[in-house]
């Protein structure tokens, strides 16, 4: 079975029928209308629908909110700012470097299911003539240096793991802000999540 390549200028109502490619081409980088039996859907450079990206970042964005939820929680009952706020701080900040490095690591893995297994795209090194393959710490440190918004260049993702990447930072600046603010508290002397 072959599907049909229909162009849509942005802009404009009228489709330009290009071709057709085998079902599982990948589409090569071409982005377009694709219609498939009675359905249509939007498909991006590898071919697959964005729909996967999304729900795979709604997904990582669910889970990590629980889990950092949880592990403030869990770590204001440890908590008592007016006793010993030096102790608190050291219980804060260590909690809070445990759950963000592990929520990255969750989306680490989602970018790791999203290019090798859902094939909706991929990570690619900037550096020139580096040509070795990544590994999985190449994808940790990427969510590292997107989940913290340092955005460093070095990798670099394509198709529709952009999204992700782009939603990755923008969860992640959610959460940065969520635990500067839990740490404020503590160092206002004010218990976070008082009973």
């Amino acid at each position: 079975m072959s599907i049909l390549v229909i162009l849509k200028p942005a802009g404009l109502l009228d489709h330009k029928i290009v071709g057709t490619l085998p079902e599982h081409s990948g589409a090569g980088t071409l982005f377009a209308d694709v219609i498939k039996g009675d359905t249509a859907c939007h498909i991006g450079a590898y071919g697959q629908p964005i729909i996967l990206a999304i729900a795979l970042a709604a997904a990582l964005i669910g889970v990590c909110t629980a889990m950092h939820y949880g592990a403030l929680r869990f770590a204001s009952q440890f908590v008592t700012p007016s006793r010993h706020p030096g102790h608190c701080l050291a219980i804060a900040v260590a909690a809070i470097v445990l759950a963000h490095t592990s929520e990255a690591l969750l989306y680490a893995a989602g970018f790791w299911v999203a290019v090798h297994e859902l094939q909706i795209g991929d990570l690619v090194s900037s550096v020139s003539g580096n040509g070795r393959a990544l590994i999985f710490m190449d994808y940790y440190y990427f969510s590292l240096v997107n989940f913290t918004t340092l955005g460093r260049g070095d990798l670099m993702p394509d198709g529709h793991l952009r999204f992700m990447t782009a939603m990755a930072a923008f969860h992640g600046f959610l959460l940065i802000t969520a635990s500067g603010t839990f740490v404020l508290q503590i160092m206002s002397g004010k218990k976070p999540f008082p009973s």
